[in-house]
Protein backbone atom coordinates (compact mmCIF):
# COMPACT_ATOMS: atom_id res chain seq x y z
CA UNK A 1 0.00 0.00 0.00
CA UNK A 2 1.30 3.28 -0.85
CA UNK A 3 2.11 5.73 2.21
CA UNK A 4 -1.01 8.56 2.37
CA UNK A 5 -3.07 6.72 0.20
CA UNK A 6 -7.22 6.44 1.41
CA UNK A 7 -8.87 3.64 -0.32
CA UNK A 8 -12.70 3.74 -0.19
CA UNK A 9 -14.71 0.47 -0.86
CA UNK A 10 -18.67 0.78 -1.68
CA UNK A 11 -21.21 -1.97 -0.77
CA UNK A 12 -24.52 -2.07 -2.62
CA UNK A 13 -27.63 -3.92 -3.15
CA UNK A 14 -27.64 -3.21 -6.68
CA UNK A 15 -24.98 -1.97 -9.59
CA UNK A 16 -27.24 0.99 -9.61
CA UNK A 17 -27.30 1.70 -6.46
CA UNK A 18 -23.82 1.49 -6.26
CA UNK A 19 -22.85 4.31 -9.04
CA UNK A 20 -25.32 6.64 -7.73
CA UNK A 21 -23.25 6.21 -4.09
CA UNK A 22 -19.93 6.97 -5.83
CA UNK A 23 -20.86 9.66 -7.94
CA UNK A 24 -22.71 11.56 -4.80
CA UNK A 25 -19.08 11.00 -2.96
CA UNK A 26 -17.04 12.08 -5.88
CA UNK A 27 -19.45 14.91 -6.77
CA UNK A 28 -20.01 16.81 -2.68
CA UNK A 29 -18.84 19.29 -1.15
CA UNK A 30 -16.92 17.67 1.30
CA UNK A 31 -14.81 15.87 -1.12
CA UNK A 32 -14.31 18.68 -2.95
CA UNK A 33 -13.26 20.56 0.46
CA UNK A 34 -11.23 17.38 1.56
CA UNK A 35 -9.12 17.24 -1.71
CA UNK A 36 -8.66 20.85 -2.07
CA UNK A 37 -7.13 20.49 1.63
CA UNK A 38 -4.55 17.73 0.87
CA UNK A 39 -1.36 18.39 0.60
CA UNK A 40 -0.67 16.84 -2.94
CA UNK A 41 -3.06 14.48 -4.98
CA UNK A 42 -2.17 11.67 -7.51
CA UNK A 43 -5.38 9.95 -9.66
CA UNK A 44 -5.33 6.28 -8.90
CA UNK A 45 -8.67 4.96 -10.23
CA UNK A 46 -9.59 1.39 -10.43
CA UNK A 47 -13.32 -0.18 -10.79
CA UNK A 48 -13.84 -3.65 -9.38
CA UNK A 49 -17.10 -4.73 -9.82
CA UNK A 50 -18.58 -8.45 -8.53
CA UNK A 51 -21.34 -9.92 -7.08
CA UNK A 52 -21.58 -12.59 -4.57
CA UNK A 53 -24.22 -15.09 -4.38
CA UNK A 54 -25.11 -15.56 -0.68
CA UNK A 55 -26.64 -19.29 -0.20
CA UNK A 56 -28.06 -20.34 3.06
CA UNK A 57 -28.90 -24.30 3.58
CA UNK A 58 -30.98 -25.71 6.38
CA UNK A 59 -28.30 -28.23 7.51
CA UNK A 60 -28.93 -31.07 5.12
Amino acid sequence: MMPGTHLVTFVADSRGKLTEAIVAMQSSKESAAYMAAAAGTRKLEATNMFSEIKRWSNGS
